[in-house]
């Protein structure tokens, strides 16, 4: 049982909200689910039998990505918990991710930026159990929510750490300066291999190194 439990979208193309959710599945220590459009029944039924009530249910992503429909289908299999579903959702996957980060709150001194445009590097990452920045790097800029976000007291006193998932290709080199100008005394690492494969192995490298468990998963696809 769970007093959290995250769902997000499962097609492919819609993988970034269920990576940015995974830092809030660590603070709230809650399972992700993954759902489609037109197949949610096994979803529906593991929340009704998992859900203590307790804490909330968290939908991830607007309505283009998990329907109305399967909110509506959420509510009435919850009954009187329906009231603890909270649908976090901005008007696109930057604006989302920075408000699952506002949600999960920001503790430790570390943070991972990683690529918005592609999932490889931030599922790399999420093993890490730290928030996930996702940028976008067709534009090479921040929006005016990641500005806004960064620039909180809070954030700026405690940050030490910031880790670049991915090499220049998929996170411009400016990036680095643009946000390392947020704090003071920062270190900034990139972690970058020739390919999404290599660039998992190097953050295995650089975190995980004499552990006895490993996750293996597909480069391919998302899901």
């Amino acid at each position: 049982m769970f007093d959290n439990i995250i769902i997000a979208a499962g097609a492919n193309e819609n993988f970034p909200d269920a990576l940015s959710g995974s830092y809030l599945a660590k603070v709230k220590g809650a399972p992700i689910l993954l759902t489609l459009p037109d197949n949610y029944k096994d979803v529906l039924n593991y929340v009704k039998k998992n859900f203590t009530g307790k804490g909330k249910v968290y939908i991830l992503g607007g309505t283009a990505v998990v329907t109305t429909g399967f909110e509506k289908d959420l509510k009435a299999k919850l009954g009187s918990n329906a009231s603890k579903i909270k649908r976090i959702a901005g008007a696109d996957r930057y604006i989302t991710n920075i408000k699952i980060l506002k949600e999960a709150g920001f503790a430790g001194d570390s943070f991972v930026v990683c690529t918005g445009i592609n999932f490889p590097d931030a599922l790399s990452a999420s093993a890490l159990g730290l928030p996930i920045l996702l940028v976008n790097n067709d534009t090479g800029a921040l929006t005016s929510e990641q500005r806004n976000y960064l620039s909180q007291n809070s954030i700026k006193k405690a940050v030490k750490n910031i880790y670049f998932v991915g090499g220049t290709a998929v996170i411009q080199k400016s990036f680095e300066s643009t946000i390392g100008s947020y704090f003071t005394g920062e270190t900034i690492t990139r972690i970058a291999g020739a390919d999404r494969s290599e660039t998992s192995k190097a953050v295995a490298d650089k975190f995980f190194k004499g552990t006895e468990t490993i996750t293996i998963a597909t480069g391919v696809n998302p899901a």
